[in-house]
């Protein structure tokens, strides 16, 4: 097996999950998946992405290919040390950022985390794409049906009812 990413071959343990994480660039299944049709996206010097929790290796593939175009955004900025230009965003407060801006905008698990109303969030993404553009995002979903609760819960309760500790929802059928 080959990372799609960075075309190393060794792979280490997630938790339980045996050879999943590519040793080199950090990618999990889930993101070779969602570079596996990125790939076949036109990603060009200068076309305006906007990566949400920027994994390691995508981050870097990405600007590679989008150059200046290319910008990582999370709630906490300082944990991404790999790109020292990651920005803060704050995905339940997006009324100030500029509409029309980004071609694509791309994140893996992260609507599972957001403690506001996903509709919000979800809307103001599309707002900053231009016409044109893709929102693709990759979620996880659960056995059972959609689920929330912004109530002060522990961690021990999320992790029962939403599969981790720190998600706040769950997708399901």
């Amino acid at each position: 097996m080959e990372c799609n990413i960075c075309h190393c071959t060794d792979f280490g343990d997630m938790n339980s999950r045996k050879s999943v994480r590519c040793i080199k660039c950090g990618s999990l299944e889930r993101t070779r998946l969602l570079w596996l049709y990125l790939s076949k996206v036109n990603i060009a010097n200068g076309t305006r992405v906007l990566h949400l929790a920027p994994e390691i290796g995508l981050s870097n593939k990405l600007k590679e290919l989008a150059g200046v175009g290319y910008l990582s955004a999370d709630l906490m900025p300082e944990r991404y040390s790999f790109d020292p230009s990651c920005r803060r965003i704050d995905l339940c407060d997006l009324d100030e950022w500029q509409s029309n801006e980004f071609d694509l905008i791309i994140h893996c698990h992260v609507l599972e985390h957001i403690p506001c109303n996903i509709a919000y969030t979800i809307y103001h993404l599309h707002r900053m794409l231009k016409h044109d553009g893709m929102h693709m995002f990759i979620i996880p979903f659960r056995h059972g049906k959609y689920d929330e609760c912004f109530q002060d819960i522990t961690a021990e309760e999320k992790g029962k009812r939403f599969g981790q500790f720190d998600h706040i929802r769950s997708f399901g059928k």
